[in-house]
Parts: C-alpha cells; structure tokens; sequence
C-alpha cells in the first residue's frame, strides 16, 4: 500500500461516532505510548517507521468498517466568494468554507449546514429586513444571534432543532474575566497545566457554547467550543483545503486532534462526545507543524460545559458593568486630573511650557503658532494656539486658572468677537454633515450663535435650532450661504510658539 493509497483512503469516508471511536482506538494501540499520532495528509516529509505501521494499521481497520475520521473535508460546508469590488474586472476565487461545529456524519454538521442554505437563499433583495426594521421586529433572545429579523426565520430555526435534535443557542452574555466566563459555564478552564498563555474577553451562551480570544506566545487565537445539542451557527473561511498539511495529533489523556497548517492560517480542531473545540490561529507565519504540535499540548479538553443559570448570568452581567463603569469613573478622574496638573494652570506661560511638550511630542513644535486676542473684552487677553493661520484651541483665564474654551481645530475669529468654528458630525441614519457654528464668549464660557451645516452625501442643506447634535431644520443653500457671509473671518498677528515670552 502506497502512501498515496493511504491518502485517499482517508479523504474518501465519512465515519459514524462508533466507527470514529474504532479508528481512534486502533491508531492508539498501533503506536507507541511516548510518540505522537501523526498523519500527513501532503506527505511532504518522512516519517518515522512506526507512525507509517500505525497509519496501515489505521486503513485496514477502516477497511473493515472503522474509518478515519479526520479531515477537513469532512468539515467543508460550502464555499465563500468574496463580493465583487467596483472596478474589479476578475472574479474572485471561491474559499472554502468549514464547520466549526462537527463532521458531516453528525446532527450538528448537518443542522448549521441546512441553516446556512436556507440563510443564503432567504430575502436576496432585503425587503423582508427592512419592513422587520420599520415594524421593529425583535427575535426571542435565543434565536438574535442567527441572525432572525422574522418570525419566518425563527420558525425555521425551531424546525432544524427539531429535525436534528437540537436546541437554539439560548441567550447570549458578554464577559471580560475569563474566569469568570468558565465559572458560569462550570468548567475549572481550557489551558493545560503550566501553560503560557493568555485569555482576554469572550462570550458564552444558555447552552454552554462559548469563544474566547487569548495568546500564546507570538500567536494570536481564537477558541471556539460548540455544543452538540445546539443549532451554531459559525462558519470559518479557511481558503483551499488542499492548502493544508493535516495530521491526527493525540495529547496524554489520549485526546486525538486535527491539526491543519497552512501558510495563512492554523487550526486545532478536537470533536468531543459532547462538543466541538476549534482553535483558529491568526497569522501564523513560519509556524512549524512541531509549533503547532506544541501549542494544541497548551490546552486541556477534558472539560464538559454546563448549561448555564440566566438568572446568575443575567446578575455576573449587572456586576460586570458596574466594574466596568467604576473603572471608566476611576480612569476618567485620572486623565482629569492629569489635565488640570498640565493645562488649569496659574499662567499662559506655564500652559505653553506644557503644550510645548506635548507638541514636541507630536511632531509639530516648528509648526505650533500662538496669538493673543482679548475676545471678550473684558480687559484679559485669550490666548488661540494653532498653524498654519487657523486655530487648534482657545484658553481664557477662569477663576485663576487657565481654561480652555474646548474647540478643536479650524478656529477664526470674526468680528466683534464672534468665534467661527468649522467641525464635522457623523451619523448612521443621516451620513456626514459638515458643520460652520459661530460662538460668542459670554464671560469665561461659550454660547451658540447660529450653526448651519451641508451634508455633501446629498447636498442639503440645514440648520441647527437646538443642542440636538443633528440639524434639525432644512434650509437652501442660499440661506445658508446668507448665514455664513455674515460673517467675516479676521487676520490675526500669529506668531511661532517657540517665541512665546515666558516671563
């Protein structure tokens, strides 16, 4: 038997659970206790004699009913072409597409890839999204994450779990403490003893099914484990599946593993009585299959999730934004008070010493420009810092202490004190608005004039009313511009910030 026969003996069966637990018994007993399963698909390098006699052993157990089970081919669902860019004259190649839920002999397998089917093939124009969207359509929680914009999809969803067996994925919870997402899941954790790695956030569902971010070393990873008993419903692009060196890999605790490395992409799947691990490592660049080998030994996969309680997860939610918001509070006194220590200060000469700095740092000291302009006319100079003859920012003096007035950038005065501000304001439902406001100084604060502003997505045209952070009031351009020329930008004495007089 040639390698090649071996090969493609291993490509061409879909094994049952029992036939899977056969051909993992055989490949253990064939091979020594200290030596790796390995099995390479490509067959690029030698291997050792005993590796070759356990994969013969393994395909003449196959050949008697027991096969080999696995291969990502048994794992594709479909096929990803990217959509087509404007301009783009060349079709792009179709990726593979793979389950992160199961091989294809399972219910899993078999329930994601008819959702993925039925998903691909329902509302192409959208219109079903857009009147869910005006009607304000909200699926039960357990059925968000699919996504169901309909109670159509919802049903189909129920359906594929009751044909299968399943269950829907149940409600979702966000976790920042990755502990704290294992205890919920009732799992002491994913990473074997002594290993170097590190988990960051994750998010865990009703059912159990989770996915967590962490790294390991150089490589950064994904984790992903997918309960049997429930509809998933992610799908990994992987590109060419002939691109893959794929091998059986068995950890101590005779956990076997499939490991496939390529040169764009790393996976570590493991398909477990009660659930499917899949570790996805982005950007491997020059890793080994021995690196590889190494770090699917960093994790454990003894580990059975529990279905999770929604009453302690709904209060580890509350608990979590409490932390969250008291440390955001806690940061947020801390950046205060280092303003107020470099820019509430006693002078403009202290506040330049700073800004200095601060401008040095950025890059843009011989560029930086200051002028003084008592714009209020209360006997006290404001201090306008900026370049290029327009300015970054204006600083009062406020009940001793520097102020600054809280404009960014494209700053001019106009006459009799106003001040002109030009900003921009994204928004989801109305695009980008360009904005022209004039200011008035009313002691050491700032009120509104008149704003106008021009969406150029569309070319209207409107004006601001009220503090609404959108125009609210549509106005031609000829209105617009009658605003705008009423208002006259002045020439100011700028001067290199490096000259300020400090005394």
């Amino acid at each position: 038997m040639t390698r090649k026969d071996i090969v493609q003996a291993y490509d061409s069966i879909t094994p049952t659970e029992e036939e899977k637990q056969r051909m993992r018994n055989a490949i253990l007993s064939a091979v020594p206790r200290d030596l790796p399963v390995r099995k390479e698909m490509n067959m690029k390098n030698h291997v050792k004699k005993s590796l070759v006699i356990a994969a013969l052993v393994a395909v003449t157990v196959f050949l008697m009913g027991a096969a080999a089970v696995f291969s990502m081919k048994d794992l594709k669902v479909g096929e990803y072409s990217p959509p087509t860019q404007a301009g783009q004259t060349q079709q792009t190649e179709a990726r593979d597409m793979i389950s992160l839920q199961g091989f294809a002999s399972s219910p899993s397998f078999k329930a994601t890839k008819e959702w993925r089917e039925f998903e691909e093939s329902y509302d192409p124009d959208y219109t079903k999204l857009q009147k869910a969207e005006e009607a304000g359509y909200q699926a039960p929680e357990a059925y968000t994450m699919y996504p169901c914009y309909t109670q159509e999809m919802v049903d189909k969803v129920d359906a594929i779990c009751k044909k299968y067996n399943l269950k829907p994925l149940g409600k979702l919870w966000g976790e920042t403490d990755h502990e704290k997402m294992f205890q919920m899941l009732g799992i002491p954790g994913i990473t074997a003893p002594g290993a170097k790695t590190t988990l960051y956030s994750g998010y865990y569902f009703e059912g159990g099914t989770f996915q967590i971010e962490g790294d390991a070393g150089p490589y950064s990873f994904q984790y992903r484990c997918s309960m049997k008993d429930t509809l998933d419903y992610v799908h990994l692009v992987v590109g060419n599946i002939e691109d893959y060196a794929q091998w059986n890999y068995a950890l101590p605790d005779e956990t076997v593993l499939l490991l496939a490395l390529s040169r764009d992409k790393a996976l570590i799947l493991a398909d477990q009585d009660s659930y499917f691990a899949s570790i996805s490592v982005l950007s491997p660049g020059n890793m080994t299959q021995e690196d590889l080998e190494a770090l699917a030994a960093s994790f454990d996969f003894s580990y059975v999730p529990q279905k999770v309680d929604p009453a302690k997860a709904d209060a580890r939610e509350a608990e979590e934004e409490a932390e969250y918001m008291a440390k955001m509070e806690k940061q947020t006194e801390k950046i205060e008070a280092e303003y107020k220590e470099k820019y509430n200060v006693d002078s403009y000469a202290e506040l330049v010493t700073n800004l200095k700095e601060k401008y040095k740092q950025n890059g843009f000291l011989e560029e930086a420009q200051y002028t003084l302009v008592d714009i209020n006319g209360d006997g006290t100079d404001e201090l306008i810092t900026g370049r290029d003859n327009h300015g970054w920012s204006i600083y009062t003096m406020k009940d001793g202490k520097t102020h600054n007035l809280n404009f960014y950038e494209a700053i001019y005065l106009c006459d009799d004190g106003v001040i002109h501000h030009d900003d921009s304001f994204e928004s989801e439902e109305q695009g980008n608005w360009i904005i022209h406001g004039y200011y008035r100084m009313n002691g050491t604060e700032v009120e509104s004039i008149v704003r106008v502003a021009y969406n150029p997505n569309d070319g209207q045209w409107a004006k601001y009313t009220n503090a609404n952070p959108l125009p609210d009031e549509i106005i031609t351009e000829a209105e617009a511009m009658e605003i705008i020329n009423s208002y006259k930008d002045i020439e100011l004495d700028w001067k290199p910030i490096t000259e300020f007089p400090m005394n």
